[in-house]
């Protein structure tokens, strides 16, 4: 990437997200994972918290692709009530919680979102680079 050439790391994180989701939009999910999780470490190391929970909004996509439903509710309650949201991501974080609303039930959803309230982002991001894929993160135990 040109921007990490010329030490843009943010830029380059940003970029990074964007492919991200064109992986997930392409099926590429194996591709998808590969550069979120590099989006979430880098914009951990630069402190760049609105592209870090933009990154995990697209860990959040790619887990309801996968019927991971209660670890992406768990994740989406961490990413909507961050105060440093913004309006891109939360868009999206919108979207993918009007999915969840369709296939959890409303009890489940509501205490899967409010586990995830109470999570730490450093924590989840440390837990996310451990994983070598993206499986099933067990976030509440």
């Amino acid at each position: 990437l040109i921007s990490s050439e010329i030490g843009h790391r943010s830029g380059a994180t940003s970029t990074l997200i964007n492919l991200g989701q064109l992986h997930i939009l392409l099926g590429e999910h194996q591709a998808a994972w590969k550069c979120l999780r590099e989006a979430l470490i880098e914009s951990e190391a630069i402190g760049a918290v609105p592209l870090t929970l933009d990154a995990l909004v697209g860990v959040v996509q790619q887990q309801i692709i996968g019927r991971r439903y209660v670890s992406a509710a768990e994740l989406l309650g961490l990413a909507l009530n961050h105060p440093a949201l913004q309006i891109d991501s939360s868009q999206v974080a919108e979207t993918a919680l009007s999915g969840l609303r369709k296939v959890l039930p409303a009890e489940q959803l509501e205490a899967a979102m409010d586990r995830g309230r109470m999570l730490e982002l450093d924590t989840v991001v440390a837990d996310l680079d451990a994983m070598s894929v993206p499986g099933q993160l067990n976030l509440s135990g």
